[in-house]
């Protein structure tokens, strides 16, 4: 794991003009705490705070992710096997007005034990996508009581696991997205077993509230 330099001005801060302010590599991590941390980096194809290694259970309280402004995501994870994560009380997006990065939080891995992630209670915004997510097998996951503000979608589901029981549920979320004012395609966009795993989800569908209910 890679950590640029730590600057402190009321607050504690990593941040990087260029690149990712963490880099989690090919020697992973494992149980690492992160605190009141504010991230700032990015760039193209690049992350305020980037894995492609594996994470396994790291936890993210009160944490705020700041990318520039061309960024790919604020916090990137894909490449690796993500479990036992938690993120709470955090935010994502660019340090700047009127702008946002493509993703707030991308995260698609190629293990296939990436479960039990808890995010909960977390802003996060992105001109594609503010959540995106195409992890497998993400059983005991939970995505609870969190803002989400689009761009195209609040919230994109692409995972490609077919059996509910490891999906990820998503209870409770205000989901904001400009892809179409009909009901279950803006504010969320849910691929598999939508109906099964979508709890008490509100959405903004380019400015058309509805409950989001799935379509499968």
């Amino acid at each position: 794991m890679t950590v640029a330099e730590f600057s402190v001005a009321g607050q504690v801060q990593i941040s990087v003009a260029s690149g990712p302010a963490v880099l989690v590599a090919s020697d992973g991590s494992r149980g690492v705490n992160w605190y009141n941390i504010q991230f700032g980096g990015g760039g193209a194809s690049s992350a305020a705070f980037k894995a492609t290694g594996s994470m396994l259970r790291c936890r993210f309280i009160n944490c705020s992710f700041y990318a520039l402004a061309d960024s790919d995501a604020c916090l990137y994870l894909s490449g690796g096997t993500y479990a036992g994560l938690t993120f709470e009380r955090c935010h994502a997006n660019i340090n700047a007005a009127g702008t946002r990065p493509t993703y707030g939080f991308y995260l698609a891995g190629a293990g296939t034990g990436s479960d039990n992630l808890f995010i909960g209670n977390t802003v996060l915004c992105g001109t594609t996508a503010a959540y995106y997510n195409a992890l497998y097998n993400q059983s005991g996951t939970v995505v609870k009581d969190n803002v989400f503000i689009g761009g195209v979608n609040g919230i994109r589901d692409a995972s490609s696991e077919t059996d509910a029981a490891g999906n990820a549920l998503y209870v409770g979320n205000y989901c904001f997205g400009t892809d179409s004012t009909a009901a279950n395609a803006g504010g969320m966009e849910v691929t598999q077993n939508p109906t099964l795993r979508c709890i008490g989800n509100w959405c903004s569908d380019n400015g058309t509230g509805h409950w989001y209910v799935g379509t499968s």
